[in-house]
């Protein structure tokens, strides 16, 4: 692969982790409530998600190309409708959790919250599709980049996990307020995911 072309996988692997998606906001919403550290789980298995879709992507991303318009509506759906029930839980939520809450973040919800977000599939695809297939295919090249696709969405993760670590002391104060903006950012993914 060109050196250029790395570049630009860069740049677009940076520029989609840190804007808004499920993930962000989803994060900026629990660190907000729990904390950093309490949240860390949760961050890991969103990392391993990430990481596992990346394989996938790589190792099915010619077949899945071919199959792609009868599976897009699908994906974008289960992905909305998975979207839509996280701003219903964030918009009921009561307010800071207390340290014995049995609710906090899991690692196991982060992992498989990632094979219904269909921003991080639809990147996947891309950056095989667009950036990595056509200068290379051999397969242990593709799967030595996956790891490093998951680069540009954990820095964006920690930056909106750090963000909502500092909002937990104003979240305390306007539980309600916070929530209603959550759940609407998270409608406003669903949207997004249901019209691209």
């Amino acid at each position: 692969m060109p050196l250029a072309v790395f570049l630009d996988m860069t740049v677009y692997s940076f520029v989609n982790g840190i804007t808004p998606g499920p993930n962000n906001i989803l994060l900026l919403s629990v660190t907000s409530r729990y904390g950093l550290k309490r949240s860390l789980k949760l961050m890991a298995g969103m990392w391993t998600g990430v990481l596992s879709i990346m394989i996938l992507c790589c190792l099915l991303c010619s077949g899945l190309t071919k199959v792609m318009p009868q599976i897009k509506p699908v994906l974008k759906v289960a992905g909305a409708l998975y979207i839509l029930y996280l701003a219903v839980k964030t918009l009921m939520r009561k307010g800071a959790a207390d340290k014995d809450a049995g609710d906090e973040p899991k690692f196991f919800t982060g992992l498989i919250m990632q094979f219904l977000n269909f921003k991080i599939i639809i990147y996947g695809l891309t950056c095989f599709s667009s950036y990595i297939l056509p200068h290379t295919s051999a397969v242990p090249l593709l799967l030595a980049l996956c790891p490093y696709l998951v680069l540009g969405g954990a820095f964006g993760n920690v930056v909106w996990a750090v963000f909502g670590s500092f909002l937990k002391p104003f979240y305390n104060r306007h539980v309600t307020a916070v929530n209603i903006v959550m759940a609407l950012l998270l409608v406003w993914c669903s949207v997004r995911i249901i019209l691209a």
